[in-house]
Order: structure tokens, then C-alpha cells, then sequence
């Protein structure tokens, strides 16, 4: 598969806009707040560095300390879902490890926007049972894939 620094998972345009409309459907219908980081550069340690660029991504600012972030480091073929201190009394911790599984069965066969798509519209129903979408919630992070 090629990959390039931009778009290391080779993502067509539109499955990029397929991707950010499934984010964009979700935080309709909760106060939630998803992202996803792709990137290429190596890391030895992906739930750490997961936690920097969901620092850098300023996900921790969000009015309910609800943001989530699916990253993905394509050099090391690993990712990790990690979510903000507002999940911690509401959902066990393995919830993340049980979602990274998840994904982990669409990447194993290269199904990346599928995988995608699929675990951002199945977090979105526990999103919404967790934190439904409030009047007057506003769009808190961009939609769009961020590449790193």
C-alpha cells in the first residue's frame, strides 16, 4: 500500500468526507466531541503518544471534558482510542481497549475507512446515552482526519 506524509493511510477524498460526516453525525446527537490523528512518524509508545497529541489537539478544552481521539500511528501499525476525564466515573476502562479491538479487526484487513466509520458510529450511540446532545451544543473540535 502507498502511503504518503500527508495521508499515510491512502484514504481516498471521499472516504475522508465519509469519515468526518460520521463524526459530524455523531456529535449531532451528543454533547461529545471525536477526533481522529493519523500519523506516520514512529513512537515507541502509542498510548503515550496518544495522550500528547490529544494534548496538542487541545481535546482536553472541551466543555465536558468529553472529547475522544482515535490515533493512529501507521509506522508502528498500531492506535489507541483515548478518552477525556469526563468518561472516567462513566464507562470502565476497558471500554477503550474493547473499541481498539474492534477497529483492530477492520485495519487487519486494510478496511481502514470502514473501521473507521464503524466505530465512530458505535461510539456514537454510547456517546449519546452518556452525554446526549444539548441545545445550543456547538461543534467544539474540527471533523476533519488531522494529519501528523
Amino acid at each position: 500500500m502507498f502511503y504518503s506524509k500527508t495521508n499515510p493511510l491512502h484514504l481516498s477524498q471521499s472516504e475522508q468526507e465519509q469519515v468526518a460526516l460520521a463524526i459530524k453525525n455523531v456529535e449531532g446527537i451528543t454533547s461529545g466531541e471525536l477526533r481522529i490523528c493519523i500519523e506516520n512518524g514512529p513512537t515507541s509508545d502509542v498510548e503515550a503518544r496518544s495522550k500528547e497529541v490529544f494534548s496538542m489537539l487541545s481535546m482536553y478544552k472541551t466543555k465536558y471534558a468529553n472529547g475522544v481521539l482515535i490515533y493512529v500511528n501507521v509506522a508502528t501499525r498500531k492506535f489507541s482510542i483515548i478518552g477525556d476525564k469526563g468518561f472516567d466515573q462513566k464507562i470502565p476502562l476497558f471500554y477503550w481497549q474493547s473499541k481498539a479491538q474492534e477497529l483492530g479487526m477492520y485495519f487487519s484487513q486494510n478496511q481502514y475507512a470502514e473501521g473507521l466509520i464503524y466505530i465512530i458510529e458505535k461510539m456514537g450511540a454510547d456517546l449519546e446515552r452518556l452525554f446526549p446532545f444539548e441545545a445550543g451544543d456547538i461543534n467544539e473540535l474540527p471533523d476533519e482526519i488531522h494529519y501528523l
